[in-house]
């Protein structure tokens, strides 16, 4: 499965030299819980802040959120992917860098989307399910299968004995 299938769209960003505060009010209005940091028009990924960098990063040293940059509480350099890369791939990277969202980029470097741990649970589960279903059917084809033999047999045992 390739990540383009599964990333969304929708990427919500900011630039590095916005607040901490603009950033929290961004991530609140959006519903979001992670920006990506963004330098210019192009889009192009140089970190990524999420609500939990801003809360142990800043709020918990006592530092005053309208006067720090979002630059001094990101996770710079982003690990991306492309959207042809393969979801299993994907998640090997994750897993390796410890990180739950990967800013999905064109040939350019330009963002064009985002990939979540939610997304990549939400398409395996789909999966899984789809497998499931497609088990439990043959199960259930097979115990029939076995109790119609099952009757097939009984009655050529009693006529046999008639």
């Amino acid at each position: 499965m390739r990540i383009a299938d599964i990333c969304s769209q929708r990427v919500i960003c900011i630039g590095p030299d916005a607040s901490i505060s603009e950033a929290a009010q961004l991530m609140h209005d959006q519903d979001v819980g992670a920006l990506v940091v963004t330098r210019d028009s192009k889009r192009e990924p140089i970190g990524i802040v999420t609500d939990r960098d801003i809360v142990t990063r800043i709020v918990a040293s006592g530092r005053d959120p309208r006067a720090v940059p979002v630059s001094e509480a990101m996770s710079g350099a982003p690990a991306t992917c492309h959207g042809n890369h393969d979801l299993l791939d994907v998640m090997e990277m994750m897993r390796q860098h410890g990180i739950r969202r990967v800013p999905v980029v064109d040939a350019q470097s330009a963002l064009i989307g985002i990939v979540t741990t939610d997304d990549i649970i939400g398409a395996l589960a789909g999966h899984v399910l789809v497998l499931a279903r497609s088990v439990l059917s043959e199960d259930a084809l097979e115990r029939r299968r076995h109790r119609d033999e099952g009757i097939a047999g009984s009655v050529g045992q009693r006529a046999g004995k008639a």
